[in-house]
């Protein structure tokens, strides 16, 4: 009875070691994400201008590498599907003449790298949080309207920053699943928020 005890404990033992190996496998190597955006943008003030904070729709693609069912690392990139209206202005220069006009925003493109903590609540499912560095650049398209006269202008900025946030995914049907999260960032020139959803997929 007690050797058959020990035999079975044993046998238990070594397919529960075996299912955790298989896991760990399961849970390291390359995986990629394609999803949907939303950034909306700080409101911002220069001067004279007060500008509305634009908000923007964006395509994102995102790759990873899993070291284990804790830690990983991934780059991301999203580039803009639309642009956003941020405000139109009206003000006296120097020499007291008025100066109107309406300016327009668009996502030219955000990226980053992450480094990405993960809790698995159950053998599908995670909880994870993340934090990296991110680029970002936004197109402004002024019309500017000044004693009668329309002048465009365009500016192209980029800013380096620092960008945390979480979320979850639940892997619903092998190595295909799906991810939604939201992200913090902070830059030298304002602040933004995102939340995306997209489809996942390991390899």
């Amino acid at each position: 009875m007690f050797k058959t005890v020990l035999l079975t404990a044993a046998g238990v033992a070594l397919m529960s070691g075996a299912a955790h190996a298989q896991t760990n496998d399961d849970n390291k190597g390359f995986y990629g994400n394609l999803g949907y955006s939303y950034f909306a943008l700080g409101d911002s003030t220069d001067g004279d201008l007060d500008f509305d904070g634009p908000d923007f729709d964006a395509a994102t693609l995102r790759g990873g590498y899993e070291f284990n069912e804790f830690f990983a690392l991934e780059a991301e990139g999203s580039i803009g599907l639309s642009d956003d209206s941020i405000g139109n202005f009206d003000f006296e220069n120097e020499d007291g003449n008025p100066v109107t006009g309406q300016a327009d925003a668009d996502l030219n493109h955000q990226v980053g790298a992450f480094a990405k903590a993960s809790y698995p609540v159950t053998p599908t499912f995670d909880v994870f949080a993340r934090a990296g560095v991110v680029d970002a650049s936004i197109d402004i398209d002024a019309a500017v309207d000044q004693q009668g006269e329309s002048v465009p202008g365009i500016e192209d900025g980029g800013d380096l920053g620092f960008a945390a946030g979480g979320g979850a995914e639940w892997m619903f049907a092998g190595k295909n699943g799906v991810r939604a999260e939201y992200t913090r960032y902070e830059f030298d020139n304002g602040d933004a928020d995102s939340a995306t959803i997209s489809y996942v997929r390991k390899f």
